[in-house]
């Protein structure tokens, strides 16, 4: 009665919307959202329906009209009366809240303090939990959608967070770990689950419904949560509890949701004393995701609030789901702070310095509280800021500060040190009498040699020596920063060796000399690519021309002399032969050569005269004849003639084979030139060493085989075989029908089989395969006998799916391990092509559950014989012959 004085006096006083209707009875309401980033902004929503027209005025001056869904900017915070008024056209329906917007401060929403980093570092921001929350500024954030974000800020910053947060929860047992009790509902409480609008208290959602997923708990993963499997009707209390509360407070209606089943999930929303609040709430995929949901609302004048969660799903299918972790809270929007203060030290040392070899210099270093220096060598200490330096070569420093906070920089100073200048020389050196050679130094910029007497310029880097005795040379070298160093170079003066050597010689061409000289200790002969071996005295020399060779001589001074040999090459005589030959056994071959003045062939055993040039070979068997010719200068020559003494030949033809009726082999004969074979009717080439041949009956074939070299003739004989085809014959158990889904096949005569087609057999190369044709088949089986020979024959397995089964099931069964009735399963339903077959004890307990139509139960349930009783099954399931079917009834097991 109050609420209506209020609106009758309201419609009076108030200039923005003035209505003559009555006010209606109480019905309506509506929440409100707040967005954490701009926390003066407030989203309004009412869910009712039906009415003509709707203002609201929002309590600060503004007003609108037409929406369900407004928002309102306010100046400030503060407490605003906020009206929505609904004309119904008979009637005037307002509700008026007293809504606080206001950002409390609250310092424990961060759980990061106010701290330091370092330039280039991150640091993470970690918050207490929230129901919604916003961070300001993002700069900087790796993910501003996150309640603990990353910053990588490069200076220094203050981040805001602003958090919706919640009070006490208000709900009794809403993790449902008291069991069923403290809510109601208007869905019946069953386990199992055996239809829609049923709901349980438990903690696997597959041992209430085998069709759900086992999907765990909000809470602890292990605990309670409520399951339930929705009707098709909307706008059922799924869930509902009545709590007091504060007139005038914002509160927010959360809950966890999971979907269960995969198909249609949970279509739910929040309703408060009757009114739908919020948006619809629907479950995630997949199953076990869970997803929290929430809607803040404003109790107004309300001392209680009989909350709960409605259905709004109207299909039958799926919409199977569980909640967990109810909560009704007061919620406030709340605001924290926290500052990252960025330091960035900068170092700073001793500028480049030059010091001389041997010296020291100090050090100076700013900007930090404690100091390291690396390298360390030449350092009076590394670890402060003013050490003192004494590289022994230049080197670069590098100084790392570190602050108080723990941050680094670095500076680096480098120390070039001025050494005696380094004197590059070209070593001691040894030269033969009478001879030169060119010193040499470096590192610096001014030279001063002595003795002077023996150089051509004592005051260059590189002067030409000339000693005529072994002589020490002294170089003063003097760098650019006036550093002197002194070396030296020593030039020892040999004599050259005394050569002694054998004189020069005549040889036959292909033969070989020895060179001989001596005086030395190390020699080396020119042209080198007709010696042996060009580094030794003595060589053997194998010149192909006239050739004098040149030796140099090296003392064991070093030094070196040169003499030579001459020696003159004669030609050996040019052979000429009758060439290689072939003979047949006990004939005989003229040999013939020429090119000298005398011959000499071996072996001379099977030659009638070996010392003449044209001699007669009769060799029993391949011989190589060699001719030695001496030329008139006496240099011989060596050439062969090869005489080849044809053996016998063997003349072979392929043993016996055997072939199936139709089929050819191929022939094989050899050792000969020429082939005849007979019969040539079933022969593709009788001429050929290895015909095809493909007789009709068994047949003996004749090949003549002849050398035509040395006239040697045979005649050979091989038999081809003919095989008997086996006698397949295919067989059938019986058709298909509604009773029977399948056929068993039969094929005899054969020890190897092929069916086909091969879709509908279980095993396509077996004797008997099962056969499950969807329509009438012929089937051919292909049969190999053991000798290989292949035959044919065909089976056609007819279809009558005119006559419907009854799709009976037994009343008992015996699993006693006898082999007969021990196990309960389906048959005589014809082919199944969907089937969910399930059994049931007493208790209500799922033991056995297949989708398979040849699986049965064996009486074992969690790896234990049940013991004798009666038993439920449930069967659902699509045939061939039949749409959907349905059976349920109870059956015995007797042990």
């Amino acid at each position: 009665m109050t609420r209506n004085l209020i609106i009758f006096l309201l419609t009076i006083i108030t200039s923005n919307f003035i209505y003559a209707q009555p006010p209606c009875a109480l019905k309506n309401d509506f929440t409100y959202t707040r967005n954490p980033c701009t926390p003066l902004s407030v989203s309004f929503r009412t869910n009712s329906t039906g009415y003509n027209s709707i203002s609201w005025d929002f309590g600060d001056g503004n007003t609108t009209t037409g929406s369900a869904t407004p928002i309102n900017l306010y100046a400030s915070t503060g407490n605003y009366q906020v009206m929505m008024i609904q004309n119904y056209g008979s009637c005037i329906d307002t509700v008026i809240k007293q809504f606080t917007v206001d950002l409390q401060t609250d310092i424990q929403l961060l759980l990061t303090q106010d701290t330091t980093i370092c330039i280039g570092a991150t640091k993470q921001l970690l918050t207490s939990p929230s129901l919604n929350f916003c961070w300001s500024p993002a700069t900087f954030l790796n993910n501003p959608l996150s309640p603990n974000p990353i910053t990588s800020t490069s200076q220094n910053i203050t981040y805001y967070f602003n958090s919706e947060r919640v009070g006490n929860n208000l709900i009794i047992n809403g993790d449902f770990n008291a069991g069923n009790t403290g809510f109601t509902s208007s869905y019946t409480y069953a386990n199992p689950n055996t239809t829609e609008g049923e709901y349980f208290v438990g903690t696997n959602p597959q041992a209430w419904n085998a069709s759900t997923s086992p999907c765990p708990d909000h809470t602890t993963g292990n605990g309670n949560m409520m399951l339930v499997n929705g009707a098709p009707i909307p706008n059922v209390k799924i869930w509902g509890q009545t709590i007091p509360v504060n007139p005038n407070t914002n509160y927010a209606f959360s809950t966890w949701i999971q979907a269960i089943y995969n198909v249609n999930p949970a279509q739910l929303q929040f309703s408060i004393n009757g009114n739908d609040i919020g948006t619809i709430i629907t479950a995630s995929l997949p199953t076990c995701t869970w997803t929290q949901f929430y809607t803040t609302w404003n109790s107004g004048n309300n001392a209680t609030a009989n909350i709960s969660i409605v259905n709004k799903n109207t299909l039958v299918q799926g919409n199977d789901f569980a909640l967990d972790d109810i909560s009704f809270s007061p919620v406030f929007l709340k605001r924290d702070s926290v500052k990252i203060t960025v330091e960035q030290p900068v170092v700073i040392t001793n500028d480049a310095l030059s010091i001389c070899s041997a010296t020291s210099v100090q050090l100076n270093t700013t900007g930090a509280n404690t100091y390291t220096w690396f390298p360390v060598a030449g350092l009076s200490n590394p670890n402060i800021g003013n050490p003192i330096a004494s590289p022994i070569i230049s080197t670069q420093y590098i100084v790392t500060g570190t602050t108080i906070n723990g941050c680094n920089a670095k500076d680096t100073v480098a120390i070039t040190v001025n050494p005696k200048p380094t004197i590059t020389s070209s070593g001691d050196a040894s030269i033969c009498q009478n001879t030169s050679t060119q010193l040499n130094a470096g590192g610096g910029i001014l030279y001063s040699w002595t003795p002077v007497a023996t150089l051509n310029n004592p005051s260059i880097s590189n002067p030409i020596a000339s000693p005529l005795i072994t002589t020490t040379y002294y170089v003063t070298v003097t760098g650019a920063n006036t550093c002197t160093n002194i070396d030296s170079i020593r030039i020892t003066v040999n004599l050259k060796p005394t050569i002694t050597k054998s004189g020069d010689a005549n040889m036959c061409q292909s033969t070989f000399t020895q060179l001989n000289a001596g005086g030395g200790v190390s020699y080396s002969w020119i042209p080198a690519a007709t010696l042996n071996n060009p580094s030794i005295p003595n060589p053997i020399a194998s010149p192909l021309t006239t050739t004098t060779y040149f030796v140099t001589v090296t003392g064991a001074n070093t030094c070196t002399n040169i003499d030579s040999i001459k020696i003159i090459v004669k030609p050996k005589p040019a052979i000429i032969t009758s060439g290689d030959a072939s003979i047949c056994q006990s004939t005989s071959t003229q040999l013939n050569a020429g090119g000298g003045v005398s011959y000499s062939w071996t072996p001379a055993a099977t030659l009638n005269n070996p010392s003449i040039p044209n001699p007669i070979a009769t060799p029993l068997t391949t011989t190589t004849y060699y001719v030695t010719v001496t030329g008139a200068n006496t240099c011989t020559n060596i050439d062969s003639i090869k005489v080849t003494v044809k053996p016998p030949p063997v003349f072979t033809v392929n043993t016996p084979v055997n072939v199936c009726p139709a089929d050819s082999t191929q022939l094989n004969a050899s050792g000969g030139d020429l082939y005849l074979w007979q019969p040539a009717g079933s022969l593709n080439n009788p001429g050929v060493a290895n015909p095809h041949a493909a007789p009709s009956t068994t047949t003996t074939y004749f090949v003549q085989i002849t050398d035509t070299v040395c006239n040697y003739t045979s005649t050979l004989s091989t038999i081809v075989t003919i095989l008997p085809l086996p006698v397949i014959i295919a067989s059938k158990s019986n058709d298909i029908d509604c009773s029977n889904d399948q056929s068993q096949l039969n094929a005899t005569g054969g020890i190897i089989y092929s069916w086909t087609p091969t879709a509908t057999l279980n095993n396509p190369t077996i004797s008997n395969p099962i056969a499950r044709p969807m329509t009438a088949t012929q089937y051919k089986v292909k049969g190999i006998s053991a000798t290989g020979c292949v035959n044919y024959d065909s089976v056609v397995v007819n279809i009558n799916f005119g006559i419907k089964g009854n799709f009976l099931m037994p009343n008992a069964f015996t699993p006693n391990n006898d082999g007969l009735n021990d196990c309960y399963g389906i048959k005589y339903w014809g082919v199944i092509l969907q089937l969910d077959f399930n059994i049931y004890n007493r208790w209500g307990e799922r033991v056995f559950h297949t989708t398979d139509p040849a699986g049965c139960w064996n009486g074992v349930y969690n790896g234990i014989p049940q013991n004798p009783a009666v038993f439920v099954f449930i069967i659902k399931a699509t045939t061939s012959c039949q749409g959907a079917i349905f059976r349920k009834g109870t059956f015995a097991l007797i042990r």
